[in-house]
């Protein structure tokens, strides 16, 4: 079986029925956390969604229509096994859609969401970094935008487990086939910076498993902030700049990068690998020379060659990269070896 798993399964509570109280099905909650970019991204999900008996997938801004068109593949009514356009060559987002609906297909398992529906979704504001004024002002944007992000994730994480049991209720109603019985196997797929979902169920008694798509998941510096701010530590200098520098990497070297490699756990290494190299100083350096040559991906490509820093061209040059130490160059304000 791919991934890791957290063997650890809490028992939900006994309730004390009469006789004539209804017996319902004991529920287990299975959560399999990976990203969902490419569609090398689904392996090991498969597997679990043979086991289960009701399916879960990450939907934030979904409608009914989109849910009853998974219902129906699920049901066989949609044929997807046909020849597709771009199910060979066509973008990442497209392909995985392709393995996932395929993986739906003929299944008749039920199938639920429990994320932020679209007339909520629209509420959420979309915060810009503000990238005039001083460094300083650039990165206060950014750790604003990162606490706006938490809070954000908070309320849409309340929002599925509030919902969770509930829609689990109304597919057992609706499906007489999960009354019979003992134990239901509720499978939850969601990305992996969702893992305090997974917590925040099993601290509310819910009898819950995980499973991880990747054996070492990686989280990018914005990710580390936002992770910072949930258990109240601060986001300094130093993780601020890293986290500006990264948004300037990978919007200058994200499609070079995909062309790559389709796997993202690779990706969010090269770049913070490559990050974790910058000092605050040379951070700030970075942002007055965009602010002169207009060109970030410019003055990104000259300060990687002051380093001595070689993108990779291949994903074989890729893994060799991110297999060594990186060391830094003369011209580095520091000294230390950078490992991932």
């Amino acid at each position: 079986m791919e991934g890791n798993v957290d063997g650890e399964v809490q028992k939900a509570p006994e309730v004390s029925r009469n006789k004539e109280a209804l017996v319902l099905p004991r529920i287990k909650y299975e959560f399999f956390f990976a990203p969902h970019a490419f569609p090398k991204e689904l392996d090991g999900l498969k597997e679990r969604f043979d086991n289960a008996d009701i399916y879960i997938p990450e939907a934030r801004g979904w409608n009914q229509e989109q849910l009853d068109v998974l219902r129906a593949i699920a049901n066989g009514d949609i044929d997807v096994m046909q020849k597709i356009p771009g199910e060979e060559d066509g973008a990442p987002g497209l392909r995985w859609n392709i393995r996932f609906i395929r993986m739906l297909y003929n299944s008749y398992k039920p199938i639920t969401f429990v994320d932020v529906p679209e007339i909520e979704s629209k509420k959420q504001k979309v915060l810009e970094p503000n990238w005039n004024g001083t460094f300083s002002d650039v990165l206060n944007s950014i750790r604003e935008i990162s606490a706006y992000g938490l809070q954000y994730t908070r309320s849409r994480e309340k929002y599925m487990l509030d919902h969770l049991e509930p829609r689990v209720k109304e597919l057992i109603e609706e499906h007489p086939s999960l009354k019979a019985k003992e134990e239901i196997n509720v499978l939850l797929s969601l990305g992996t910076a969702h893992d305090p979902i997974y917590i925040d169920l099993k601290k509310r008694g819910g009898e819950t498993i995980r499973f991880f798509g990747q054996s070492s998941p990686v989280f990018l510096f914005m990710e580390e902030g936002a992770r910072r701010l949930r258990f109240n530590k601060v986001i300094d200098d130093d993780l601020a700049s890293k986290m500006y520098l990264e948004m300037i990497f990978n919007g200058s070297f994200g499609r070079d990068m995909d062309k790559l490699t389709e796997d993202t756990m690779k990706h969010e290494k090269l770049s913070r690998k490559i990050i974790s190299h910058f000092s605050f100083d040379e951070a700030r350096q970075v942002f007055e020379s965009i602010k002169i040559v207009r060109d970030p991906r410019l003055v990104m490509e000259a300060k990687l060659r002051e380093k001595n820093i070689n993108l990779p061209q291949s994903e074989k040059e890729l893994d060799e990269f991110l297999a060594k130490p990186l060391r830094h160059s003369p011209n580095s304000s520091s000294s230390t070896a950078v490992k991932i």
